[in-house]
């Protein structure tokens, strides 16, 4: 079973900041929005500006952004502001990537779970597509409450559902802290036997 430190993250996610843009918890939308334009494992510049915009607006908003003829001018803009700042800073576009990548993974993190079931087989739908089919024909949510979700509660609540359906456990932090004081004691007997049978390999 999951704690409620795990919950409570899910819900309330630390914010991110990238580029001086306050991101909004990455939804369902946005990743899907990130699929859609190629961005969501950022590797470029281009990337980096398309994705920030993506993530920093609320995911039903952006569609309004991409339309109008002012986006192909804020990429523009993005691309001169981002050359003058980091003109001396040849180290500023990767840690700007890999602050974005790392809130993308962060969000996207599944919890630690003991499988009870064996699966049925690899899904052929996109993943953040099946996420989405569960979320609405198991656990109830419309089509926008689903997109709506943040990443970290939508995959929560999908492992939750498995959990109660009995095909998975979710790892707890007593399970965590029993693993972490099993490998102690053998690490300790190792040493143990080491020091008291030193010709033993």
């Amino acid at each position: 079973m999951a704690d409620a430190a795990d919950h409570l993250a899910a819900i309330l996610p630390e914010p991110f900041t990238v580029l001086g843009q306050r991101l909004k918890p990455l939804t369902l939308g946005h990743c899907i929005w990130l699929e859609r334009l190629e961005c969501k494992t950022v590797e470029s510049i281009n990337d980096l500006i398309c994705a920030v915009l993506v993530c920093s607006t609320d995911w039903d908003k952006f569609d309004r952004s991409i339309s109008g003829f002012l986006f192909p001018l804020k990429m523009r803009t993005w691309q001169w502001r981002l050359s003058w700042r980091w003109r001396k800073d040849k180290a500023g576009p990767i840690k700007a990537i890999n602050l974005f990548n790392d809130y993308v993974a962060e969000a996207c993190e599944p919890p630690d779970v003991f499988q009870k079931e064996s699966g049925s087989g690899s899904i052929g739908t996109p993943w953040i597509y099946h996420l989405k089919t569960v979320l609405q024909s198991k656990l109830g949510y419309s089509r926008d409450e689903a997109l709506a979700l943040s990443m970290r509660e939508a995959i929560l609540d999908y492992y939750s559902q498995a959990e109660i359906n009995g095909s998975i456990e979710l790892v707890s932090e007593e399970d965590r802290e029993m693993h972490k004081i099993a490998n102690e004691n053998h690490d300790r007997l190792q040493d143990l036997a080491r020091k008291t049978f030193p010709n033993l390999n």
